[in-house]
């Protein structure tokens, strides 16, 4: 199929971590033999760390429950900070603390909690400055079978929530 337009697009990969703009020249033929020569500035944009792994232990408890939140980031530049962002709930907005690349911190799950399977948003900052967010979503059963009831918490197993 030959569209004939003439505008030709590609994909530029910048495989290494420069950010900011640059001058390049392009050069394309078509399949007439037709060459058009261009010259232009892009931006190369940083990307927002990444979550990795994500563990919230335990994963299910009433309001007011202290949860063990562990995270692991990955930036090119560096993760520089890392936030939980409870205030939706009526919460606050917990920074994590770095523990040798793990991101830890204690939460109590706020008050204005709804019942039920709840994402987590999670605050990341590169080495740049560069922002983003990243959700978790946890879903524990809970034990029906326990004698204590279905709100019974087993703190002695940690449920590992991976990020896909």
């Amino acid at each position: 199929i030959a569209i004939g337009d003439d505008r030709y697009s590609t994909r530029v990969i910048v495989p290494g971590l420069e950010v900011g703009t640059y001058s390049i020249a392009v050069q394309a033929v078509d399949s007439f033999g037709v060459e058009v020569t261009f010259a232009s500035n892009i931006s190369v944009v940083n990307q927002a760390p990444r979550l990795i792994h994500a563990e919230i232990s335990p994963t299910e408890g009433p309001r007011g429950t202290n949860m063990v939140v562990n995270l692991q980031a990955y930036d090119g530049h560096g993760v520089a900070n890392i936030s939980l962002d409870l205030r939706e709930f009526g919460g606050d907005l917990i920074e994590l603390s770095n523990n040798s690349g793990v991101w830890t911190t204690m939460m109590v799950v706020p008050d204005g909690m709804s019942p039920g399977q709840q994402i987590l948003e999670f605050v990341l900052v590169d080495g740049l400055g560069k922002t983003g967010l990243s959700s978790v979503y946890f879903d524990a059963a809970p034990s029906l079978t326990h004698p204590n009831g279905p709100h019974y918490i087993p703190s002695a197993e940690p449920i590992l929530i991976s990020i896909n």
